[in-house]
């Protein structure tokens, strides 16, 4: 049955129906008259008309197109108005106040047109009846006009309060807290700016970071200034033995701002996924080691340092050059062999030009197939704290419009948003394993390969599948737990559900949009 056919069955007058059906001809529909006869007939059948007319893809694209046009109209004219401002200002863009922007919003914020809102209903219609329909809805000039506002508004220390009038003043025109769908990734992310609830003026926290041991020294500065219930602005610090300036009784760096803050969030995050981490047992000052070909030596060097093989070193030789061996063999508690040569004749070296490394296990590992990082499924429960601040680290990189490099699946913000584990995340995560299972069924010695995993001969390759996801999701489930206790110390989880913020969102806010080739 066609969607006119489901029309006809519809008690509403006739001439309603042959207006409707000639305003969806592709070649004859403007947006005033689409909206008008959507506007006009919910009378007679409420939401259920956007349902049946917008069952066909042409119409729906009309329909989204007509929403769009209108509200497009609108932003237009407010972006306008605050370039004409901006260009016309004697300040340059940078010197502008945000209160001198938000009175030219104010002012440039004029009584709804009818119209607008006609198209506002229609749009809430067809996002509660179609809501895998809302990417259609994204409005571009919407989007145009916040990321205009962004520089202005975020740049303010008071954001959040910014970020509340701003859409407190547009919202005559479209309340985006109602119509959240309307927005891009940024708009949604002003948009959980907005509802956070800051008394007064933000407290600073001061955290001292040793470079060496960026993650540790990061939390354990935050542990002492018991800061992790709130939202703070951030201040890092660098440790230094040279340094002039005293913050938290430890000697630092005298550089503050947002070259530090950039920096240090950089540091930490790269250490999350980093398979090395540097040795607490460092070396003795003014002592030096001796390297012949590929064996270090040095007296007592495997128990004062605690070398052990698989270690890494990092070494600097007399003239410069730099080289990254690893340990492959103890010859006795003063020499160790390494994996490659290093020199040909006898070289004496500083313990300051070597940096010992031992082996961890990274909290991401990253995935060749999706070219993205993800929780590794072996993490201990021990490193629980450390997942809570990965939570804690995002949110506060979210506040201080901070990207982050290393970037996470979109699976990994799926599940932080609440979703669970599925066959799709795993193909989106790895489409080599989704590949090798959705085989499983095909394969001749099925039996053989339960018995290798020690499971029943019976299972079948569905059952296997299902068994399997069901083990990755349990692996998996702790840590998000883990990661969500950390978020939510800082941001609601709720507020980027209630704007309608998208897996791919959430990512695009953390890491920056993915460049194009």
């Amino acid at each position: 049955m066609s969607w006119q056919e489901s029309l006809a069955n519809i008690p509403i007058p006739a001439s309603a129906i042959a207006a409707l059906s000639s305003c969806l001809e592709p070649n004859e529909w403007n947006s005033t008259s689409v909206l008008h006869i959507l506007h006009d007939s919910r009378a007679w059948f409420a939401a259920d008309l956007i349902g049946i007319v917008c069952v066909v893809d042409q119409n729906l694209r009309i329909v989204c197109a007509s929403v769009l046009d209108v509200i497009d109209t609108a932003m237009t004219q407010l972006l306008v108005s605050l370039q004409c401002f901006v260009q016309s200002n004697s300040c340059s863009a940078a010197e502008i106040e945000v209160d001198d922007i938000l009175d030219a919003l104010t002012s440039s914020v004029h009584p709804p047109d009818a119209l607008v809102t006609m198209a506002l209903e229609v749009a809430q219609q067809l996002a509660m009846v179609q809501p895998s329909m809302v990417e259609r809805l994204r409005s571009p000039k919407s989007a145009e006009l916040l990321r205009y506002l962004y520089p202005f508004i975020m740049s303010d220390k008071s954001k959040a309060s910014s970020c509340c009038q701003m859409f407190a003043m547009l919202a005559p025109i479209v309340d985006f807290a109602v119509h959240p769908y309307l927005l891009d990734y940024l708009g949604k992310g002003m948009l959980v700016m907005a509802n956070i609830s800051i008394d007064s003026t933000l407290s600073k926290l001061s955290i001292v970071c040793d470079r060496t041991h960026p993650l540790t020294t990061s939390i354990h500065s935050i542990d002492d200034a018991t800061g992790w219930n709130s939202l703070f602005d951030l201040y890092p610090f660098f440790a230094s033995a040279y340094g002039e300036k005293m913050v938290n009784h430890t000697l630092v760096e005298a550089g503050e701002g947002r070259g530090p803050l950039k920096e240090w969030f950089s540091l930490v995050w790269r250490e999350l996924s980093s398979s090395w981490a540097r040795s607490s047992s460092l070396p003795t000052p003014n002592r030096t080691l001796t390297i012949h070909g590929r064996t270090v030596h040095a007296p007592n060097m495997v128990d004062t340092w605690g070398v052990q093989t698989g270690h890494r070193v990092d070494v600097t030789m007399p003239n410069g050059a730099s080289t990254s061996c690893r340990v492959v063999r103890l010859v006795d508690g003063n020499s160790v062999v390494v994996d490659q040569t290093l020199s040909t004749d006898d070289v004496v070296v500083d313990s300051a030009d070597l940096t010992w490394f031992t082996p961890q296990a990274p909290i991401f590992l990253y995935i060749q197939d999706s070219e993205s990082y993800f929780l590794n499924e072996v993490t201990a429960q021990a490193r629980t704290k450390d997942l809570e601040f990965v939570g804690w680290l995002v949110a506060m990189a979210m506040f201080h419009q901070v990207t982050l490099e290393c970037r996470l699946n979109v699976v990994w913000f799926d599940l932080l948003l609440g979703a669970e584990l599925t066959l799709s995340h795993i193909h989106a995560l790895d489409p080599s394993l989704h590949s090798s299972w959705t085989q499983l069924s095909s394969m001749d010695n099925l039996h053989a390969f339960l018995e290798m995993e020690e499971l029943p001969a019976t299972m079948t390759a569905v059952e296997y599948v299902n068994h399997a996801l069901q083990v990755k999701a349990t692996t998996f489930a702790w840590q998000i737990h883990a990661v969500r206790r950390g978020f939510t110390k800082v941001l609601p989880l709720a507020g980027l559900k209630q704007g309608m913020m998208s897996p791919q969102d959430f990512q695009f806010l953390v890491h920056g949009e993915i460049p194009s080739e």
